[in-house]
């Protein structure tokens, strides 16, 4: 199954005094990398925000929502932009795409233990192959839409809905999906846990950048 990936690290940081959320850093490596090496199996993988403190890997690309800001259905959209303009197939001809990939994984920057996740959302998108994806549960019972993976076309074409009847700054995610037929994969217990304030971060031993 091909499978590309969206990494979501343009958020604004309110609550953590606008440091950015993937440059915390957990066991010496930022949110951000242990997101990217989480999916590494993943065929393409676009960033969506702004230029990291660190270097990405070459193979990885970086894009932004427009405008900046503007919410993560603004980024996911930019994400499967970037998808499908920003690589080559293999044949290295200017213009020449790669075919799309079947599904595509939606992963924030901001949960460490994502890594544990994944592996059980690629498991049962295979087993439901008549679904539109499937959305990770945490231990609350809650639907996680940015630790997810979507059938390509139909993530791709709830976002085309969308972007026809209007702007799409500031949209809830759970209204982008709300037409698709998820099916909820219960995820180890704290694998969505996200550093969203300072007790997330002192929690989850996360640490700021230490060049702010």
């Amino acid at each position: 199954m091909l499978i590309d990936a969206i990494v979501l690290s343009g958020g604004r940081s309110a609550r953590l005094d606008s440091v950015p959320k993937s440059e915390f850093t957990v066991d010496g490596v930022t949110l951000l990398e242990r997101t990217i090496a989480a999916i590494e199996g993943a065929r393409h993988i676009v960033v969506v925000g702004p230029q990291p403190g660190r270097p990405l890997p070459d193979s990885v690309l970086l894009a932004r929502e427009d405008p900046p800001y503007s919410g993560p259905v603004a980024a996911i959209a930019a994400g499967l932009d970037a998808l499908r303009e920003g690589f080559l197939s293999p044949t290295g001809r200017a213009g020449d795409v790669a075919e799309p990939s079947e599904a595509t994984l939606v992963l924030a920057c901001d949960m460490p233990q994502v890594h544990l996740a994944v592996g059980a959302l690629e498991q049962a998108l295979a087993a439901h192959p008549d679904a539109d994806g499937v959305i990770a549960v945490d231990s609350g019972d809650r639907e996680q839409p940015l630790a997810a993976c979507y059938r390509t076309h139909a993530i791709a074409e709830a976002v085309a809905r969308r972007r026809a009847a209007g702007p799409l700054d500031s949209m809830r995610v759970f209204e982008l999906i709300e037409d698709l037929d998820l099916r909820p994969v219960i995820v180890p217990a704290g694998t969505t846990s996200d550093v969203d304030s300072w007790a997330d971060a002192a929690r989850l031993s996360a640490l700021p950048p230490t060049n702010r």
